[in-house]
């Protein structure tokens, strides 16, 4: 008689939090004292925030955040459940 829970991994919370993945359209390289992503083009990245409509907080494959302008990242039609984007 196990007094341990386990937990059902098929079951999502009501209030899962899904994030928006993007393609980056250009490279972009932010100076050292800024909190900038740099990315390459090409690269996908998890839109974390639209924190203003100029620039977007994200996150790259490799576990870096940051803000990248919002122009240069298009949008997939598809949602991730709070997962980090894969390359």
């Amino acid at each position: 008689n196990d007094d341990v829970s386990q937990k059902d991994d098929t079951d999502t919370p009501a209030d899962a939090v899904e994030f928006e993945v993007g393609c980056v359209l250009f490279s972009f390289c932010p100076g050292k004292q800024t909190q900038g992503l740099a990315v390459e083009k090409g690269e996908d990245v998890l839109i974390l925030a639209k924190e203003s409509l100029a620039w977007w907080y994200c996150r790259s494959s490799d576990n870096r955040s940051g803000y990248i302008p919002r122009n240069f990242i298009e949008v997939y039609d598809t949602k991730l459940p709070g997962s980090t984007p894969s390359s």
